[in-house]
């Protein structure tokens, strides 16, 4: 087959062909160019032409597809003219704008897919950078919120100042409170103007919103605030401490005035009132020049010297009446005179004792000639145990004695005409100390010893029991039998 010239493909008249015999010449033409290496080297004559016809009816045929030659003529025919060959056109910007378009779903994904990734790293980057400058801002704002707070609480503090003064000053009290009140009252006017001007200050700061921007001159703004806050702050808390020193002062004053009224200076000494006086001078003193610890030592002082003296006063009036009470006891009784002079001696050291500044050296004056008028003013008889089952005698071996000598005592017991036990204090001469108690051993001769045994052996009971008797005003009990010095006080 040859190919034909354009000229007389052009004058060639339009036929219309059926459209299955088209469709057929265009898939004929496919087979031909999957078959085109073998077809540029079969096209070249008429055998040639011939035997591709055969091969193409034959590749249809075991399709069961039936092709005539004709329709196999025009396919290579079409194959030769490049008739259904697609030629794709040069790639200008028009023939990429077109390729975009048919994409243009592809593209929209990945356009899309790209504007995520660019918003994506867009709010890593500016979220939290918008968080720290609301940050920035709230901090900001709380600080300025906080100074603000608190030069209201200074206002009110200074205002609760001002009202303490105009009552302290409505108050009696020294010359020196006064001048300490006008001297705080003074500084709290002052205190009062700067917290004024603090407040302006801080209304006039700038919008919280500005901060970030102006964050160095803003930030040195609030610490310029906050230490003058703290500082006026420090200023009321002088104000307020000069305030309680005059409260103080005041208070010192008064109970100062209330002592010196409980002292009663008719039955002291000169010289006591006299350091009274003194006393007082001082703290006068120390008040008037407003120094507090001085005056707080100065009254503390005088308190100690006028209580002391009170308490001096009422143990001179307590002693004075125990020593009439012990002088009463012994009233009309008989003394003989040793007795009666060691007594008016014990009374005489117990008064002047009572009369001077010592109650300790009062105290056991007192004691001594209790203990006399105590032992003059009891009476007693003594009687020998002689109960069943207890002893009535017992024996001791004599110490630092080698031989078998023993001493003898009878065991008495102290009753009263009430016929109760009567406690006194006995010295035992086995080891010289002193017991009170109503039983006790009297060392008494053997004879006496053997006599009380015998009179007890005999019906179990001691018939003749009554072994002294002490009556008031005597100081020692007489004895029935014959005593040989010395007492026990345990051991039966």
């Amino acid at each position: 087959m040859t190919e034909s010239p354009p000229t007389a493909r052009a004058a060639t008249p339009e036929v219309h062909v059926p459209l299955d015999e088209v469709m057929l010449a265009m898939d004929v033409v496919d087979t031909l160019r999957h078959q085109q290496e073998q077809i540029e080297a079969e096209l070249g004559g008429e055998q040639r032409e011939r035997q591709l016809t055969a091969r193409i009816k034959s590749i249809y045929a075991a399709q069961g597809i039936e092709v005539d030659d004709a329709v196999i003529a025009q396919g290579v025919e079409a194959l030769v003219e490049d008739r259904f060959r697609y030629t794709p056109p040069e790639r200008g910007f028009a023939v990429r704008v077109a390729e975009v378009y048919v994409e243009r779903g592809r593209w929209a994904w990945r356009a899309l897919l790209a504007a995520a990734v660019v918003g994506v790293l867009w709010l890593a980057i500016a979220l939290p950078a918008y968080f720290r400058r609301q940050a920035l801002i709230e901090s900001f704002g709380n600080s300025v919120t906080a100074l603000q707070r608190q030069a209201e609480q200074l206002t009110g503090r200074a205002q609760g100042l001002q009202r303490d003064i105009d009552a302290a000053r409505a108050g009696p009290g020294p010359e020196a409170t006064k001048l300490a009140l006008q001297r705080a009252e003074r500084a709290l006017h002052a205190d009062l103007g700067e917290i004024g001007r603090l407040q302006k200050d801080l209304g006039a700061l700038p919008s919280a919103g500005l901060y970030p921007e102006r964050k160095r001159e803003l930030n040195e703004l609030v610490v310029r605030h906050r230490n003058t806050a703290a500082r006026l702050g420090g200023a009321l808390d002088e104000v307020a401490r000069d305030l309680r020193d005059s409260d103080a002062l005041r208070g010192v004053n008064q109970e100062a005035t209330q002592l010196l009224r409980t002292f009663d200076p008719t039955d002291v000494p000169e010289g006591i009132r006299t350091e009274i006086r003194a006393l007082h001078r001082s703290l006068s003193a120390a008040i008037a020049a407003g120094d507090l610890p001085s005056a707080m030592s100065g009254l503390q002082s005088l308190r100690a010297r006028i209580e002391a003296l009170a308490a001096a006063r009422h143990a001179r009036q307590r002693n004075t009446a125990k020593l009439e009470r012990l002088r009463a006891q012994l009233a009309g009784l008989e003394l003989d005179s040793a007795t009666s002079r060691d007594l008016d001696q014990l009374e005489r050291a117990a008064r002047a004792a009572v009369a001077g500044d010592d109650p300790a050296i009062a105290t056991t004056a007192l004691e001594r000639l209790g203990a006399l008028v105590g032992l003059l003013d009891q009476s007693y008889e003594l009687r020998i145990v002689s109960a069943p089952g207890r002893k009535s005698g017992v024996t001791r071996r004599v110490q630092d004695r080698r031989d078998a000598a023993q001493n003898y005592y009878v065991v008495v017991e102290a009753r009263g005409a009430n016929g109760r036990p009567v406690t006194l204090d006995i010295t035992s001469e086995e080891d010289q100390r002193s017991t009170r108690t109503s039983t006790f051993g009297i060392r008494v001769p053997k004879s006496v010893y053997d006599s009380v045994r015998a009179d007890k052996r005999d019906n179990g009971i001691v018939d003749d029991n009554l072994f002294g008797t002490k009556v008031r005003g005597a100081r020692a009990p007489t004895y029935r039998f014959p005593t040989a010095g010395g007492n026990i006080t345990r051991g039966w």
